[in-house]
């Protein structure tokens, strides 16, 4: 503890202005600026909307140094030589854009959503399909417009339960909960959250969940190969699904240049394929795990300009690999 708290009485609290002025002051300039958005964001219109996400996000590719140097030691890790500078610069830059419209566009939803969600996110005959059948456990990722994914399927007559991290500031979470459940979307913390899980499924219901960020092993992450190198993956979706022997549906919603989603389901993992796989492994849950990845590479390279390259997705370092062959911000978990 620094000299400037050492007179302080042992039983007397310390304000918390004292321990961390800046880091309050922040948190409420977010509230407060969270609370604008919310506002004044869903008056715009549409076209509007999409240029300024458009401007945002290229100033973001500009002055966000840091953010752009971790986007393209992701791209060399991932593309190498095969891509060249320029089009790597216009994936990032494409990424830059992609995050600032799903960003937005939490706010944007609030406003009218059923009538707006239904106007700009449109299913494929597959999903509307697929959607219907339960229990299911819905997999998207960080690709395209995840958040307005998660409004648009309860809207369009399927509920489900989503699980998410809180954000480290609790005023703006407590603003973004209700935000993301106007349209029927129930959000669950991600603490604790297995046992409910596991009831949703088992009372037939639908579960959503984003597996492409870290999960640290002590914590269910299983490290497999993303992408050409091993990344610690989240196993929850593959341990509901063998334990309930639920099917599994992907979804994706990737926007046009008007800011349209289009909501694709490019793969599909039914009840019976599960329990094979559960039946023909020694390790199920590994093996569900290594398929699960497989889509997200498949869609990641197809559209690489809606996958948020600027997230530390190689963070972890797996046992037994070099660590030349990681980007520089990997560590030892």
């Amino acid at each position: 503890m620094g000299r400037g708290f050492e007179s302080l009485p042992a039983h007397q609290p310390i304000h918390p202005l004292l321990v961390c002025p800046v880091k309050h002051l922040r948190d409420r300039l977010a509230v407060a600026l969270t609370r604008f958005g919310l506002l004044v964001i869903p008056v715009f219109p549409r076209p509007f909307i999409v240029a300024l996400a458009r401007v945002l996000g290229t100033s973001a590719y500009i002055f966000a140094l840091r953010a752009r140097r971790i986007g393209f030691e992701n791209l060399d890790l991932v593309y190498g030589d095969s891509l060249t500078n320029a089009e790597k610069k216009h994936i990032l830059r494409s990424s830059f854009r992609t995050f600032a419209l799903a960003l937005i566009d939490i706010f944007w939803f609030t406003r009218f959503p059923h009538d707006r969600l239904k106007r700009y996110v449109h299913f494929d005959e597959n999903s509307i399909k697929k959607l219907s059948q339960t229990p299911l456990i819905c997999i998207t990722g960080h690709i395209g417009g995840w958040e307005t994914l998660g409004q648009a399927v309860p809207s369009a007559g399927f509920p489900v339960h989503s699980v998410a991290a809180p954000l480290s500031n609790p005023g703006v979470d407590q603003l973004f909960i209700p935000s993301r459940e106007l349209s029927g979307q129930t959000i669950l913390p991600k603490k604790g959250a297995l046992p409910k899980l596991l009831r949703i499924l088992k009372q037939g219901g639908r579960l959503s969940l984003l597996l492409d960020q870290n999960t640290r092993p002590s914590e269910g992450g299983l490290f497999t190969p993303f992408l050409g190198l091993p990344a610690p993956v989240s196993s929850s979706a593959a341990l509901l699904a063998l334990r309930t022997g639920c099917s599994m549906l992907f979804g994706f919603a990737i926007p046009d240049q008007n800011g349209t989603y289009h909501v694709m389901a490019p793969r599909w993992i039914s009840a019976e394929e599960v329990q094979s796989i559960a039946g023909a492994h020694v390790d199920p849950i590994g093996e569900l795990t290594h398929e699960i990845v497989k889509t997200y590479e498949e869609v990641i390279r197809t559209y690489p300009g809606h996958w948020i390259w600027m997230y530390k997705r190689w963070k972890f370092i797996a046992p037994g690999h070099d660590r030349a062959v990681y980007p520089s911000y990997a560590k030892h978990p």
